[in-house]
């Protein structure tokens, strides 16, 4: 089912987590919840959220991670938890639906690239809160439904997508460049992955590609 809105704002989204080199099975933890908002009428970047995460199953970084993200150790130990930090993050949403007058969840939408974000990680960390700590962590209805930005560049390049022994074909590095992009900051950094996100959407805007809603849950 393709749920068709009227877009007004795109919110993109890209955690960075707690990982290890060849274990795809390693309990991952938010460590850092970058957020950009984008008017997709004036393709202006309107605000910005970054936050780290102090992770509390595996509180030491390991050097794979910390060499992919750029994460240093010092970063989350001064940061808050997950519970905290996402207190955090529903208030600078509801505060930007409070300025721009948005009445309706379907006016603004969230970004990802791949469903990993919205799907598995933020429901897993949220029941890891609930499962250590006992806290009961809702998850507003706008976080279950977002647009997976490699779903519409298929749309536009009318491509489909294969698995191949290097991942999936088709990640931000190389929407980047089939746009004639260039790649801005660091790659594995959520901020920055999730500002070249954005310029991948504004250039999909910009050329026409609908968006639309391409996953939720209940």
């Amino acid at each position: 089912l393709i749920i068709i809105i009227m877009i007004d704002y795109l919110i993109i989204l890209d955690f960075e987590a707690t990982c290890e080199r060849n274990i795809s099975k390693y309990p991952n933890e938010i460590i850092e919840f970058p957020m950009v908002l984008i008017n997709t009428k004036t393709l202006e970047v309107l605000k910005i959220f970054r936050e780290y995460v102090r992770p509390t199953l595996n509180p030491i970084l390991t050097s794979f991670c910390t060499e992919l993200t750029g994460i240093e150790q010092n970063k989350v130990d001064a940061s808050d938890t997950f519970n905290i930090v996402f207190e955090r993050v529903v208030f600078w949403v509801e505060e930007f639906m409070k300025e721009y007058q948005i009445t309706d969840y379907n006016q603004f939408a969230f970004v990802t690239c791949g469903d990993w974000d919205l799907n598995k990680m933020l429901p897993a960390q949220c029941q890891l809160c609930k499962q250590q700590f006992n806290y009961d962590i809702t998850i507003p209805p706008y976080f279950k439904q977002w647009i997976n930005i490699k779903v519409l560049f298929k749309d536009y390049f009318k491509i489909k997508y294969r698995k191949q022994s290097s991942g999936e074909s088709c990640g931000m590095v190389k929407m980047l460049s089939d746009l004639n992009l260039e790649l801005v900051g660091k790659h594995h950094s959520g901020l920055d992955d999730s500002l070249n996100i954005g310029e991948i959407a504004k250039e999909l805007l910009k050329r026409g590609q609908r968006f639309y809603i391409t996953r939720s849950y209940d």
